[in-house]
C-alpha cells in the first residue's frame, strides 16, 4: 500500500482501495496483486476479464508508469495523472 492506498500496475497505476471487497475472484486474489505488475494476471488465459471490468479500471486510474510509451505522451499532453 502506499499512502493507504492499494495501487496496483495493469497497463497503468489504479487504486483498488475501494474494489478490494467487492472483487468478483475475490479479495486473496486482487489483494496478491497490491503494488505488483498484475498486467498478465488481468490480460491472462485464465480469466477474460468482461468489457465491464476494463471500464472500471480506467475509472480507478491513480497514474501512469514513466516510459508507459502512448500512455505518458497521453499524460504530457493533459497534465492530468501522476507518474510512478
Amino acid at each position: 500500500m502506499s499512502d493507504g492506498r492499494a495501487l496496483v500496475a495493469i497497463a497503468g497505476v489504479h487504486d483498488v482501495s475501494g474494489f478490494i471487497m467487492e472483487h468478483p475472484g475475490g479479495k486473496t486474489l486482487i489483494s496478491s496483486a497490491i503494488c505488483k505488475d498484475a498486467t498478465a494476471m488481468f490480460n491472462s488465459g485464465v480469466y477474460t476479464h468482461p468489457n465491464a471490468a476494463h471500464s472500471l479500471l480506467s475509472s480507478i486510474q491513480f497514474g501512469v508508469v514513466r516510459g508507459g510509451g502512448e500512455v505518458e505522451i497521453w499524460r504530457h499532453r493533459n497534465n492530468q495523472k501522476g507518474v510512478y
